[in-house]
């Protein structure tokens, strides 16, 4: 069964406890099954697109197998809408505050790209070309525009959004030169590299440009793109061998290290180069790997960058060499993450680290960075080696220690990178977040295991629909809306390594090595079989099966599956 949870979460002030409000289940067998993206407006309703590989219902809705598909949901996941895809691939999704819908995707081939009752035939130049999809808030189309690119060029890594009322943006990576048909017949020259478009509300080109490799085996990818409060462009990602990183004519070249470099640059609403910096090793003896996920800007035209990096690295090799250094856990290719708050000249104003220590190293991979109010919410993943340990604190003298690292992880900072609190999950993997107040929290992504999405001291498991000798090959999707309450709390959770307990399997009763305040037992579907203390525990009334056992120590938690079997 393909199970898409889609559940909303209210986390009572002062302490990270839940009540549980709805979930519902897509069902699917042996399916590997993608969430692509989720967007959300201010008003909190959200659309998703992914993949699955089998026939999905949504909501009583069947969708045809093998393919993409689209949804659009109100606040609390009641369905709006939803369509199969019959295309090669959406790219990204744009959920509008008057519930309209924007959908980018690739096609090859003849097709229909309109999935609603209306029909859009349309042919490509025989490789993947690019259109844009635009839904009436009542899954109605409104508008469909192609976008030729008369080459074998395709996009990749693509980026939408809207930066003002009547515009959008965005940004793409293309393997080729490529050609667009623009608003009134007009052509756009586009060069291998990333592709900017500025698109009217129509879907009509307004005007691009593209930063530049020469080079056709180089690598170079835009994660992300924001506007200033001047309506600056802000880029950020990642590069190999050299870039021009002028958008029009002139030049700009910057060379990447021995590996992959991260990168930031600034242009004006005009698409004028103003200036850019790089993350470079400087001293490693393999490859190295620095990627800038995310970038965002606050009041003051700051600009503010979140992504990691591996060895030793210079942030501004190229004006101030040897100033802004970090360096990962192990000084090997192990991946810390970072935070860097650039003023808007492009001078570095504050440099931090997220990561463990030499001692206890963490490989740690940045997923996103989005703003929640005036706070940062980072969406990271964290596996630990030996004894790892990952310290979220940006500051020496106040560590906040995690020592249960196998984990994904979503954690909150103020603007001046003080960590706040935190929210921690085992065996989810996170692809969307987003934020429409400091409270709310929604995102989304796959798992592979029975998995529980509660961050809080309560449990609701996520149940895979695929055990036995496949359960590996199969990936379901979840979403989830979290509610924070007060922003400024410190964890009141801290998750300890698995529980240890035994015999397991066994056809009675088990033991524990150590002593909790309260233990729980709970059956797959995380419904509460037992509360207390643990010799208050009646085995004869637990059945046979598989099982959870929670116990909690003051602010501490431990888990471990547990199997009763008969004698």
């Amino acid at each position: 069964k393909l199970y898409l949870f889609v559940f909303f979460i209210l986390l009572k002030i002062n302490v990270f406890s839940q009540d549980f409000n709805w979930a519902y289940t897509i069902n699917n067998i042996n399916a590997t099954d993608i969430l692509v993206q989720h967007s959300e407006n201010s008003n909190s309703n959200f659309s998703i697109i992914g993949y699955s590989m089998g026939k999905i219902d949504m909501k009583n809705q069947d969708k045809n197998s093998n393919g993409y598909f689209i949804g659009s949901y109100n606040a609390d996941a009641s369905l709006r809408w939803s369509y199969s895809l019959d295309i090669e691939a959406p790219l990204a999704v744009l959920h509008f505050n008057n519930d309209e819908v924007l959908l980018a995707a690739l096609f090859t081939g003849n097709k229909d790209l309109d999935p609603s009752s209306g029909t859009n035939n349309q042919t490509s130049d025989g490789y993947s070309d690019l259109f844009l999809i635009r839904f009436n808030a009542d899954g109605s189309t409104k508008w469909i525009e192609t976008f030729k690119v008369e080459s074998s060029a395709f996009a990749i890594d693509l980026q939408l959004k809207e930066i003002s009322q009547n515009r959008l943006m965005m940004c793409f990576g293309i393997n080729a030169d490529a050609n667009l048909n623009g608003d009134n017949n007009s052509t756009h020259d586009l060069k291998r590299g990333i592709a900017i478009l500025q698109l009217n509300n129509d879907g009509k080109i307004i005007k691009s440009g593209s930063i530049k490799f020469p080079q056709a085996n180089n690598f170079l990818s835009a994660f992300d793109f924001n506007e200033d409060k001047d309506g600056n462009l802000i880029i950020c990602g990642s590069f190999n061998g050299e870039v021009n990183f002028h958008l029009k004519q002139g030049s700009e070249i910057q060379a990447a290290g021995r590996g992959v470099d991260g990168f930031v640059v600034k242009y004006d609403s005009d698409f004028n180069y103003l200036w850019h910096k790089t993350i470079t090793d400087f001293n490693s003896i393999v490859p190295s790997t620095d990627l800038a996920r995310s970038v965002i800007t606050d009041a003051d035209g700051n600009i503010l960058m979140y992504g990691q990096f591996t060895w030793t690295t210079d942030f501004d090799r190229k004006n101030n060499p040897g100033v802004h250094i970090l360096q990962s856990d192990d000084n090997t290719q192990n991946p810390s993450a970072f935070l860097v708050k650039y003023d808007a000249s492009g001078e570095i104003i504050k440099l931090s680290k997220i990561g463990g220590d030499k001692d206890k190293i963490v490989n740690l991979a940045a997923i996103k960075m989005i703003k929640s109010g005036d706070d940062l919410l980072l969406a990271m993943s964290s596996i630990h080696f030996g004894t790892g340990e990952l310290n979220l604190s940006t500051d020496p003298n106040n560590p906040q220690i995690i020592t249960n690292t196998n984990c994904r992880i979503i954690a909150r900072y103020n603007s001046n990178f003080e960590y706040q609190n935190h929210y921690l999950f085992e065996k989810i993997y996170i692809s969307s977040l987003s934020s429409q107040s400091t409270d709310q929290i929604l995102f989304s992504g796959t798992y592979n295991h029975n998995a529980d999405i509660d961050p809080g001291v309560g449990n609701f498991i996520l149940k895979v629909d695929t055990t036995g000798p496949f359960w590996q090959n199969d990936l379901d999707l979840f979403v989830s809306r979290l509610g924070e309450g007060n922003s400024s709390l410190n964890q009141s959770k801290i998750e300890k390594s698995e529980m240890k307990l035994y015999p397991n399997p066994s056809n009675y009763r088990f033991y524990l090595d150590e002593s909790f305040d309260e233990i729980k037992i709970l059956d797959i579907k995380g419904q509460i079989l037992f509360k207390g203390k643990y010799e208050e525990i009646d085995f004869n009334t637990i059945p046979c099966g598989m099982f959870i056992v929670e116990g909690s120590r003051g602010n501490q938690i431990t888990r471990n599956k547990w199997i009763k079997f008969n004698n």
